[in-house]
């Protein structure tokens, strides 16, 4: 078994121990101390679940072997050095252990069929979030297949917590729905949300959305494209009703960041305003939010919600991206398609690579579709570039991201 294997493995003994002993939401908040320690270091933090465990040495990573032992491992030598100071390895140690209930969650919603992209995006979001959050990747899913057995086991190797749970909730409505019902399947220690689409890719650190203070009663997402676009006048006639309705402050909902007793609360009126609707919002629930919620925004710069599909028309220079949303068919993990070529397709080969069990999850366009797709998008990207490029939208651009909170 390599080291990394290795490690695996023991952050599930070490879970499975703690589980067994006290049960996770029973874990009191502790502090132990063993031995000494190496100046200048510091431990990596374990995390898995519901728990967070740091430690203070990047030199070491601890297993806990029975109840009342931890070994250290030397992670340039492999070698297990003995607590009170081993000679020939020159070492000594001192452990902090807080053991303590995270509040604070990056959540994904999916369901099969949209597994292997969802997960993508989540084991970026692993890497780029640092200790500010745990991620989380619901599976709504009424009859689970293999497919949810193949993401599991990922997700438990990865760090990632998976749930799944059958979706009777939803009463019928869309699955899109499903983000007004945290309540049914997210454990109640979270309370610090942060919502993120499946169709997404996480590329800069996104630690300061997890921990940005919110207003009591306010959420915070970006402008929807369609907003810059009515302001050039390039709307299309079905989709100009509903965002002028709202304005200049209508969002998109595919990445929203919330304080739960917030979220519960608008959703409760946004469902209820759906069922008493007699009409069907064009874009579903997301109308709904915009209109319990207006008012109630912090406004997020288009960075943190930078659609995909104006890659290459000269924003990302002015407005980094941090979450690209692939808001739009065809979608970068079925082919590499304009405007954003390779690149953004290259993530999901890099964990196909990693976790070859999930090559057969992956939605690949065969060659009839690539024919279809790949002139189709040339054209709407040379239309699209011409829109994009406007000086009037790309104006109303710069005007109300002067205006965000973050």
């Amino acid at each position: 078994m390599n080291l990394a294997a290795s490690h695996r493995a023991d952050r599930s003994r070490l879970t499975k121990l703690l589980a067994k002993k006290s049960g996770p939401a029973a874990l009191p908040i502790a502090t132990q101390s063993v031995g000494k320690t190496l100046p200048h270091y510091r431990y990596p933090v374990l995390r898995y679940g519901m728990l967070n465990i740091t430690f203070n040495d990047v030199n070491f990573f601890v297993v806990l072997a029975t109840e009342l032992k931890i070994r250290f491992w030397h992670v340039r030598t492999n070698v297990e050095p003995n607590l009170s100071g081993d000679a020939s390895i020159g070492i000594e140690v001192k452990m902090n252990i807080r053991v303590g209930i995270q509040d604070s969650c990056v959540c994904y919603i999916a369901n099969e069929g949209y597994l292997f992209q969802t997960l993508t995006s989540a084991l970026q979001a692993k890497s780029l979030s640092g200790n500010a959050a745990d991620i989380i990747l619901v599976n709504l899913t009424a009859d689970p297949t293999a497919e949810t057995e193949t993401v599991s086991e990922v997700c438990e190797k990865s760090g990632i917590v998976f749930i799944t749970k059958t979706p009777t909730f939803l009463e019928g409505l869309p699955f899109v729905y499903s983000r007004m019902f945290f309540d049914e399947f997210l454990p109640s220690q979270y309370t610090n949300i942060l919502y993120i689409d499946g169709d997404t890719q996480i590329v800069s650190d996104i630690t300061p959305l997890i921990g940005m203070p919110l207003r009591p009663g306010f959420i915070c997402a970006a402008r929807d494209p369609m907003v810059f676009l009515n302001k050039a006048g390039a709307l299309t006639d079905k989709n100009r009703e509903e965002v002028r309705r709202i304005g200049d402050g209508y969002v998109n909902a595919g990445i929203l960041r919330f304080n739960r007793s917030t979220w519960s609360s608008l959703s409760k009126e946004a469902l209820a305003l759906k069922r008493a609707s007699v009409t069907k919002p064009v874009f579903e629930d997301q109308t709904v939010i915009n209109i319990v919620a207006q008012n109630k925004i912090e406004f997020a710069s288009i960075g943190w919600n930078f659609p995909g599909f104006i890659m290459g028309y000269g924003f990302e220079s002015q407005f980094p991206p941090k979450i690209v949303h692939f808001m739009s068919d065809p979608r970068p993990w079925q082919g590499i398609y304009a405007p954003w070529g390779k690149k953004w397709a290259e993530p999901y080969n890099d964990v196909t690579k990693l976790y070859p069990s999930l090559e057969s999850l992956r939605s690949r366009h065969d060659i009839f579709q690539r024919a279809a797709y790949s002139p189709k998008q040339i054209l709407k990207t040379t239309k699209e570039r011409r829109t994009w490029r406007n000086k009037a939208l790309v104006d109303s651009v710069k005007i109300l991201d002067k205006s965000v909170s973050i």
